[in-house]
């Protein structure tokens, strides 16, 4: 099996290698986050400097959900997006709950460290920045990378770009 995961979706995939490492032949990080044992998805959000999503994020502890600030989510999103993909963005974006987000991971050597990985980095990042894909990528062994120029979200601005990248891993 072939795990491919975006973002948030980067955390999740380490955790599901951890635990069936015998069931996945390959894990794909589209700009995605690429944990160390004990990280969360928030931890290593806080540690990259020049994301845009950290002051956007408007976060309701009552309700324990995250937004992203409307007037700021093209730029830490989809800034390179067509108009018509950036209305698309707008209207089908939903509250986040942040429990995941804080949720740390468990790897190991052995489980999540034996599965081969891929990653797609995405240069004009603002939710995850480059420097960040690049630090975090920096920890772990990967058979081959892509680099697109492009923003957080290559499956909607440079579509046909993602899959020549993923086709040649």
């Amino acid at each position: 099996m072939v795990l491919i995961r975006h973002s948030l979706g980067g955390v999740i995939i380490s955790q599901v290698a951890e635990q069936e490492p015998d069931k996945i032949a390959k894990l794909v990080f589209v700009a995605g986050f690429v944990p160390k044992d004990g990280d969360s998805a928030l931890a290593l959000a806080m540690t990259d400097a020049d994301s845009h999503l950290g002051p956007a994020l408007i976060v309701n502890k009552d309700q324990g959900t995250a937004d992203v600030d409307p007037t700021k989510l093209i730029d830490v999103f989809c800034a390179d997006c067509s108009a018509a993909e950036q209305t698309k963005l707008q209207a089908h974006y939903r509250t986040e709950p942040v429990a995941p987000l804080g949720t740390p991971v468990h790897i190991t050597a052995a489980n999540w460290g034996s599965v081969a990985k891929y990653y797609v980095y995405t240069k004009q990042d603002h939710a995850i920045s480059y420097p960040s894909q690049q630090a975090q990528t920096a920890t772990a062994t990967f058979v081959k990378t892509a680099l697109l120029d492009s923003s957080h979200s290559p499956f909607q601005s440079q579509p046909d770009e993602l899959v020549v990248a993923l086709l040649g891993f």
